[in-house]
């Protein structure tokens, strides 16, 4: 039931062609012309953005860069922006990375999502720079 919610919802958000629709509808019972009955759900916040709890679709993206070159990610997190992102993932795997964040938190449009893998002390510094919230990764 689960996946079938996730198909749902992630194909109700994308614009499909026609033809896509007509085998989602014979596949899987899915119309993709007609909006999905959202569930109600209670509301979370990253930063000052509102996640459920009968608020709007939120956009979440992710950087592709290297967290320590600060400015070449802050430039991704500032054009994520510009396209309607209204919040930004960004990776930190080293210390290095970490006094990027620093950095990219203090600057950014949008609330930043720490992504830390394997590292406590990366995130207690990911919150401690400013970080909205936390994606943590135990292995």
């Amino acid at each position: 039931m689960w996946a079938s919610r996730s198909l749902r919802c992630c194909l109700s958000i994308c614009f499909v062609p026609t033809s896509f629709d007509l085998f989602c509808r014979g596949v899987f019972g899915l119309s993709l012309s007609h909006p999905l009955p959202r569930e109600l759900t209670r509301p979370v916040h990253v930063g000052g953005v509102q996640i459920g709890g009968g608020a709007p679709v939120v956009v979440q993206s992710m950087t592709c860069t290297d967290t320590a070159d600060a400015q070449a990610t802050l430039a991704q997190v500032c054009a994520l922006a510009q396209a309607g992102c209204d919040i930004v993932r960004v990776s930190v795997p080293t210390e290095a990375a970490l006094e990027g964040f620093r950095t990219i938190c203090a600057e950014s449009p949008v609330p930043i999502v720490a992504d830390i893998h394997f590292n406590h002390k990366l995130a207690i510094g990911a919150v401690e720079a400013g970080a909205a919230k936390l994606r943590i990764n135990p292995g």
